[in-house]
């Protein structure tokens, strides 16, 4: 009955409809406004089902962590339901209630889908290579911050969503590029960790962080990859000096480092960089 009235609704209402398609596709503005309110809200489900994967690689890495409700709850998601656990504030049926973290993981994936899309102020290619690897980045820095892993199912795919796209623009100098400068950067870091090993007797930087760095560098030239390993670096830095604690999760201060060189690289320039150095 309900399904019939917003059907009617629809149809009597048809020329109002129209008219504020027509005037959102005449206003750029209004256009751009409606569109990074659509992409808020599909960042924001696609940041549940990340956290909902990253949970369950977690709970299978440390027996002390807690599921998330959607493995442990056995009643059936009604309409309530659902929004309730879109919005992790509790469970309708059982006890169970959902960590800030959750929420804190939609809004943290809505807003950097917002921002990729105004960046590219297009939803091509370009844009659905990013935010799919946005959601790679934010899903295994959960897990390195719970458990100091980087799962290789997440690189697996990182490394599958760059080929499909690269194959798909068939830019073979762009391709070639960043092979290159994943394979110089990842060599030369292994390198590295094994001297400072043997002369440390400590491990320097795990080989989860090595397989991220060769992902997030085919994304990139040899000069950008250098700098987001730079950047990468002062990151992790400052969560020491600000957690006081020798140990880090890596990860997430190399996912963080792309991201702001992503969203804001534009804006530097290498040359003057490279010669104050």
């Amino acid at each position: 009955m309900v399904i019939y009235f917003i059907i009617d609704l629809l149809i009597k209402n048809i020329y109002l409809i129209e008219e504020v398609i027509i005037m959102i596709a005449n206003d750029e503005t209004v256009l751009l406004i409606y569109l990074s309110i659509l992409m808020f809200i599909l960042g924001g489900l696609f940041g549940g089902f990340i956290d909902c994967v990253s949970c369950d690689m977690i709970a299978s890495l440390d027996d002390n962590h807690e599921r998330n409700c959607f493995d442990i709850c056995v009643h059936e998601l009604g309409f309530k339901s659902f929004f309730n656990n879109i919005l992790k504030v509790k469970c309708c049926h059982c006890p169970n209630k959902h960590k800030i973290q959750h929420l804190l993981v939609e809004i943290i994936t809505a807003t950097l889908f917002v921002l990729i899309f105004l960046k590219t102020r297009i939803i091509d290619l370009t844009f659905l290579e990013r935010i799919i690897l946005v959601g790679i980045l934010i899903g295994l820095s959960l897990v390195d911050i719970n458990c100091y892993i980087i799962p290789n199912e997440y690189i697996i795919v990182g490394v599958i969503n760059w080929l499909i796209f690269s194959l798909i623009r068939m830019d073979w100098h762009l391709m070639l590029e960043g092979i290159l400068s994943s394979f110089i950067i990842s060599l030369s870091i292994y390198l590295l960790s094994i001297i400072m090993k043997n002369i440390t007797k400590e491990e320097s930087i795990g080989g989860g962080d090595i397989k991220l760095l060769f992902l997030i560098c085919l994304y990139f030239d040899l000069l950008s990859s250098l700098f987001i390993v730079f950047l990468s670096s002062i990151i992790g830095i400052f969560f020491i000096i600000i957690l006081k604690t020798k140990k880090i999760a890596f990860g997430p201060a190399i996912s963080l480092a792309y991201l702001l060189f992503y969203l804001g690289g534009h804006l530097i320039d290498f040359k003057c960089l490279f010669e104050a150095l």
